[in-house]
């Protein structure tokens, strides 16, 4: 992912080589944000995420530039980071989604851009989309909407939110990318990503936030979960 101004890119890629103290990843596929080599810009930073095995691994970087690379059909062009000191390590499954109980409300706006290009009113130029969070997690969220909302959302385009928890003025903004949309009785269930959460002071609080929220939603259900069965048996 590559931050630009007040959004991010996604730069899906295939790693090929260390050289050094660099290492060097095919350029961005044509199916991502950035898709040539004049849109890679020496210095710029960049986030990058892949999964080996049950893990996925997390680091940051710095685009040294673009060189040939002697493929088995002849050179290609490469982008070249530096290698990075440090590389966090998390399971594929570490974060924890729970559901939003049924006495509780999670309302989301997003607008098409980032966090920083929430429009001050919303207008056919420029929409803001609302929905009723359905399930959330430290990576991402689903939302209930009308069928309508999101027209014109592509898979991977990246959102603005707000989420606001209850009728407190608790809320948190953050980046999320489109990850899909699936028809539902009440509308369409839109699924998101959020994108640099810890690479901010106000990403960081939004995870404890986040985390705090998923902690007392499991409580509720397993407490809901355990009166339940007794009756049940009772």
């Amino acid at each position: 992912m590559l931050r630009r101004a007040d959004s991010w890119l996604n730069m899906p890629s295939r790693f090929l080589a260390i050289d050094g103290a660099k290492l060097l990843f095919s350029l961005p596929a044509s199916g991502g944000d950035v898709a040539v080599s004049n849109d890679v810009t020496p210095s710029e930073k960049v986030g990058v995420s892949f999964k080996y095995k049950h893990h996925k691994h997390l680091f940051s970087s710095t685009i040294l530039g673009v060189q040939d690379y002697p493929g088995q059909d002849g050179p290609v062009k490469a982008m070249a980071l530096l290698c990075p000191t440090s590389m966090q390590r998390i399971q594929r499954r570490a974060f924890f989604r729970a559901a939003v109980p049924q006495n509780r409300i999670v309302r989301v706006a997003f607008w098409f851009g980032g966090v920083d290009t929430e429009p001050t009113g919303a207008t056919p130029e420029h929409p803001v989309w609302s929905g009723k969070v359905d399930d959330i997690s430290a990576g991402g969220f689903q939302a209930l909407t009308r069928d309508d909302v999101g027209m014109g959302l592509d898979v991977g385009d990246m959102v603005g939110l707000r989420m606001t928890f209850g009728l407190s003025a608790e809320a948190i903004y953050a980046d999320a990318q489109f990850r899909h949309s699936k028809p539902c009785d009440d509308g369409a269930l839109l699924g998101f990503q959020f994108v640099g959460l810890s690479q901010s002071a106000q990403g960081k609080i939004a995870l404890r936030t986040i985390a705090s929220k998923v902690s007392e939603y499991q409580r509720l259900d397993l407490r809901h979960r355990y009166r339940k069965t007794a009756r049940a048996k009772s």
